[in-house]
């Protein structure tokens, strides 16, 4: 019902844009006629762009936002495939390359289990519409640790705390975002040292300990730190895997 609402309003807006644009054409019209084409007719050309223009980013945004709404209405459903044609569409219609980049994330979301390779295209397309916005680089890093390319993950997932210092948010959110990423990192370092690399057990342990110290996942990371610690790799491993099931 609220979807209908707003068409019918964008409807009116777009009939009210129009009448408005047709009685300037018709006056602009009158005036060329009858004084041939001067500075009048000029102005009222431009004034019809002017407010074409607005009323083109007001009827793309409005109904944009329309697909949006129902795009994450249908991926609640569990209905994925029409889901992603309606973000799609909102995609094409925003104007602000924020918002754009929002609904690219938010693909990059919905395909990370399903389709990696899809995943990692809207990630990177997110990117590419806002290089400054931290989220898509937290979600392509997360995604090159699930396919096990633990030196891209490292490096998007290092440039994320950056971009996340940067980023004008509240303190809570901040500091839950940057421990979530910790998480990530000191995961990625506990694995490559693992692997054979000695020089990343530091890392790993430095990181661990900063993510415990914002207090996000603490229990989790505590007993990874232990692991570390101790040297046991194989209940790491199995602890590992089962993380990149659930946060998968």
């Amino acid at each position: 019902m609220i979807i209908n609402i707003n068409i019918i309003k964008t409807i009116m807006i777009n009939i009210v844009f129009g009448s408005l644009i047709f009685i300037i054409c018709y006056i602009d019209l009158y005036i060329m006629s009858n004084y041939g084409f001067s500075l009048l007719s000029i102005i009222s050309f431009s004034i019809i762009a002017i407010i074409y223009r607005i009323f083109k980013n007001y009827y793309n945004n409005k109904f944009a936002r329309i697909f949006f709404i129902e795009a994450c209405e249908k991926k609640e459903a569990n209905d994925f495939y029409n889901a992603e044609i309606s973000m799609l569409k909102a995609i094409s219609l925003f104007t602000d390359p924020k918002f754009k980049t929002m609904g690219f994330h938010n693909l990059g979301n919905w395909n990370l289990k399903s389709n990696k390779t899809a995943s990692q295209n809207y990630y990177e397309k997110a990117i590419a519409c806002d290089p400054e916005n931290y989220k898509p680089h937290v979600g392509i890093g997360w995604l090159f640790m699930t396919i096990n390319k633990l030196d891209k993950a490292l490096n998007y997932s290092i440039l994320s705390i950056k971009l996340i210092n940067k980023s004008k948010i509240d303190i809570d959110t901040k500091n839950k975002a940057l421990g979530n990423v910790m998480n990530n990192i000191a995961l990625i370092y506990h694995k490559q040292f693992i692997g054979g690399d000695k020089s990343c057990k530091d890392l790993a342990e430095k990181y661990y300990k900063q993510s415990i110290e914002l207090n996000v996942e603490v229990e989790l990371m505590t007993e990874c730190l232990d692991l570390l610690q101790n040297g046991d790799d194989i209940k790491f491993i199995d602890i590992y895997s089962k993380l990149l099931g659930i946060w998968n």
